[in-house]
């Protein structure tokens, strides 16, 4: 989405000023290609525990399961919403696909030693 449309979508009053225009090129400047990763790696972790129990296994590890995902975004939305810094959900949707990859990676290996043992 462009800058200026997610600005005018994004602003109270519909109207986007230059800081906003800023705030919004400085957040994709700042961390480009984090939300795609967290909605591949946040799709991938539920994938991988619904597959691992199709094979009869457990995979709830992972050191962020979906529920710590979901209040850290949450948490990023009132930050957002609280102080009108962008950067702030920018933030937490990087921290988000971090940890998303993580726990994937996690719940991958688990699976792996499980039918390896």
């Amino acid at each position: 989405m462009d800058a200026k449309l997610f600005v005018y979508v994004a602003h109270k009053d519909g109207k986007a000023d230059d800081s906003a225009l800023e705030l919004a090129n400085a957040a994709r400047t700042m961390f480009p290609g984090s939300a795609p990763v967290a909605l591949v790696a946040g799709s991938l972790v539920p994938y991988i525990r619904a597959k691992a129990e199709s094979l009869g296994l457990r995979a709830s590890v992972g050191l962020a399961p979906r529920e710590a995902r979901l209040a850290l975004l949450v948490i990023g939305v009132a930050a957002w919403s609280a102080t009108g810094n962008l950067l702030c959900f920018a933030a937490t949707v990087t921290v988000v696909a971090f940890l998303s990859t993580i726990t994937a990676i996690q719940r991958i290996a688990h699976v792996v030693r499980s039918l390896n043992t």
